[in-house]
């Protein structure tokens, strides 16, 4: 895979987060259309696929954080030699979505905890369809 598709100026445009966009927004219309055939409010999908996707991002920085810290460059020049040192050198790591370094099984964990949450704060009496419009996705 090419990590740069193309430049827009003095930009490069990555593949990667082009592609995410491009799932997301396919994941968004197949919910749309679930919504519609089963009889669902449209608010409840759109707002639960943009909590579904903030879980994501910031489980995926979350993880890459915790798991992936480990020879990190540091501000100074020297490598992380894990998730603590990193975090005394740079403790907003975490809260950077846009930078490189996430991970995808973080993503899925904290899609599916933001999902749940979601649902029981809504009180959401089927869950079992919510997980049915889910696993396509």
């Amino acid at each position: 895979m090419h990590p740069t598709l193309f430049h827009v100026g003095d930009t490069a445009i990555r593949s990667y987060p082009v592609l995410v966009v491009l799932a997301v927004g396919a994941v968004m219309a197949l919910f749309w259309w679930l919504a519609l055939e089963d009889g669902r409010d449209i608010r409840d999908v759109v707002e639960g696929t943009l909590v579904v996707i903030v879980g994501g991002m910031l489980g995926s920085k979350v993880f890459h954080v915790l798991f992936e810290s480990e020879g990190h460059e540091l501000p100074d020049g020297g490598r992380a030699s894990g998730v603590i040192e990193l975090l005394q050198h740079d403790p907003w790591h975490w809260a950077r979505l846009f930078d490189p370094g996430q991970v995808y099984y973080g993503a899925v964990v904290g899609s599916v905890g933001m999902g749940l949450v979601f649902l029981y704060r809504r009180e959401m009496d089927r869950w079992g369809a919510a997980f049915d419009y889910g696993a396509p996705g």
